[in-house]
């Protein structure tokens, strides 16, 4: 049975987002695979939520969503570039035989956030401890869950220099918040 993380007082879901099922080696999956969904609102993404987890999740797999509402018009400035860029490969059909899987990708892209978010990911207990007194003390707003190995923290974007080194290293710039394990 799939455990599902609640995100509520978090919009995990409206405006566009992208849905991304993966599997883990490290979660005993022995064939890895990636499915994508897009989404344009919040009933959407409910029902595209519900249809990864319901037909398609196998053990080991994990669903994971875009933490921050994409632009599509970057999205499109980015698929365009990528797309004439394609135009030079030695296969110019490459681009075209995964065309979903290359909308998603620019969708995903970090440069295609409408509002940005950011993505502590602990696994461990003096991590946790760390970047919690950290936002307390710089008083910078979080969304916080649980994970299936450790903790995650979502935040707005904030001066990166003010962080040590080692927490630098646990911060993603372009969150994929863990919906489904």
């Amino acid at each position: 049975m799939p455990t599902i993380i609640n995100h509520s007082g978090f919009d995990m879901s409206s405006g566009t987002r992208v849905l991304l099922l993966k599997g883990r080696y490290k979660d005993g999956v022995t064939n890895q695979r990636t499915i994508t969904r897009v989404t344009h609102g919040v009933e959407e993404w409910n029902r595209k939520l519900s249809e990864l987890v319901e037909e398609v999740l196998q053990p080991g797999e994990r669903i994971y969503g875009t933490a921050g509402q994409r632009d599509m018009q970057k999205a499109i400035r980015l698929f365009k570039e990528r797309q004439l860029s394609a135009d030079y490969d030695q296969d110019t059909e490459a681009f075209y035989r995964k065309i979903n899987a290359r909308w998603s990708s620019c969708l995903m892209a970090e440069t295609s956030q409408s509002l940005k978010t950011w993505l502590f990911d602990c696994d461990d207990i003096e991590q946790v401890i760390r970047v919690h007194g950290f936002l307390i003390r710089e008083d910078i707003p979080f969304h916080r869950y649980q994970t299936k190995n450790g903790t995650h923290y979502i935040v707005q974007p904030f001066n990166r220099s003010i962080l040590d080194e080692d927490l630098r290293t646990i911060l993603h710039s372009n969150a994929l918040a863990l919906l489904v394990y």
